[in-house]
């Protein structure tokens, strides 16, 4: 995701015309209670948008979301999955990449070999280590912190290539990107009780961000 869905065409056989293809597999009563909960993410989030008066935040204790009138369509939409398999500790451990042919977006999980990325990284904090002992006993005054600086090459080498090989930015955020539209919104507020003497900028228990 995403895909261009509000400009897609009617199925024409034709276009798999030479080449072979696989009914679904997936079924909507076991896609329903997935929908169920990404719309009312989407509703709360929408709904979320209208409180920012309540700037200590706000705790959400229900939601209820009710359907009037369903359509389910089902799409083919291009994307290139790939598979490989990693043994790790006696397990065959299958990995996926997944590459979006509309926007050429990838996102996967490749297996990353640790002792390596820690060598590494450990190798580079050593060269850190030294050079800040040098600028700490010749360079700089004895009290000042600068030269500690160079201690921190090492984590952030590993935690870039982590991040890299897991690919989390590439996560398509739905309740923010998928089209919605609000109308007839109607609010109420029900006073509970008044505290006073907090001391934290936040509300305890708020869930609302």
């Amino acid at each position: 995701m995403p895909f261009d869905t509000e400009n897609c065409v009617r199925w024409n056989a034709n276009y798999l015309h030479g080449y072979t293809s696989e009914k679904r597999d997936v079924n909507v009563e076991q896609l329903s209670p997935v929908v169920q909960k990404q719309c009312e993410e989407i509703a709360k989030d929408r709904v979320n948008e209208t409180i920012s008066q309540y700037d200590r935040g706000v705790r959400w204790d229900s939601c209820s979301l009710v359907f009037k009138g369903r359509q389910w369509k089902s799409a083919y939409l291009p994307v290139w999955l790939y598979s490989f398999q990693e043994e790790k500790n006696d397990q065959k451990i299958i990995h996926y990449v997944a590459v979006n042919a509309r926007t050429r977006e990838t996102m996967g999980s490749i297996p990353i070999y640790k002792p390596k990325l820690l060598l590494f990284s450990a190798a580079i904090e050593l060269v850190g280590l030294i050079a800040a002992l040098i600028l700490h006993f010749t360079v700089f005054d004895q009290g000042q912190w600068y030269p500690w600086l160079l201690l921190l090459p090492g984590f952030i080498y590993y935690l870039v290539i982590h991040n890299k090989y897991r690919n989390s930015a590439a996560v398509h955020h739905y309740v923010k990107e998928t089209k919605c539209n609000v109308s007839n919104l109607e609010k109420q507020d029900t006073f509970v009780k008044e505290r006073t003497g907090l001391d934290s900028p936040a509300m305890e228990g708020a869930n609302n961000r």
